[in-house]
């Protein structure tokens, strides 16, 4: 999950559209390029945007650090497979 994903993964739980929760952090159009994983966000914006929507900013950033760790597991336990099983078209996949 990306910080686009969780953006937008919070916006549609507050049932508000782009420019709503853009507001005038940032442009709308560029915090949907975020939320697309297309343009990234400073930090600055992240907090004031955070800070807007009333998010508090330690969750946000714990539940990207959890879904991270998660993706680090998933990965892991792939190329453990793959090494055991001496599968080397699953280690060009994870590469």
């Amino acid at each position: 999950m990306t910080i686009g994903d969780l953006l937008k993964q919070y916006r549609i739980n507050q049932n508000k559209t782009l420019q709503e929760f853009a507001g005038n952090i940032i442009d709308r159009s560029y915090y949907g390029k975020v939320e697309r994983n297309v343009h990234q966000i400073s930090a600055e914006n992240l907090i004031n945007l955070l800070r807007y929507n009333q998010i508090d900013a330690t969750e946000f950033i714990e539940t990207l650090y959890q879904n991270y760790q998660s993706q680090i597991q998933i990965q892991r336990k792939i190329m453990e497979e793959a090494y055991y099983h001496v599968d080397k078209n699953k280690l060009k996949k994870l590469n």
